[in-house]
């Protein structure tokens, strides 16, 4: 009798650690796979913020090319009104 249940108690303990087992595997892909995910949107978040900072950057460099265009305006005006003055 004890002997039947030794071996009963031993199939039970490998059953638990089957179950046990399949469960790990089971977590370890659900794991993989929200890592998986998770990487993909930061990498996509990571492009966007590349992108914003590439525009940003052109759009600082086309102000300052707006700026110089404006200050040579603001420059041949006064000339003009300059010369202009200096005719009368």
């Amino acid at each position: 009798m004890a002997g039947l249940l030794c071996v009963f108690s031993l199939i039970q303990s490998r059953k638990r650690d089957k179950m046990n087992e399949q469960h790990n595997v089971r977590l370890s892909a659900t794991v993989d796979k929200l890592l998986t995910e998770s990487n993909e949107r930061l990498q996509l978040h990571l492009k966007e913020r590349m992108q914003a900072l590439e525009d940003k950057n052109q759009l600082s460099l086309e102000l300052e090319k707006l700026q110089r265009n404006l200050d040579e305006v603001k420059a041949e005006r006064v000339s003009c009104f300059t010369d202009v003055n200096f005719l009368f």
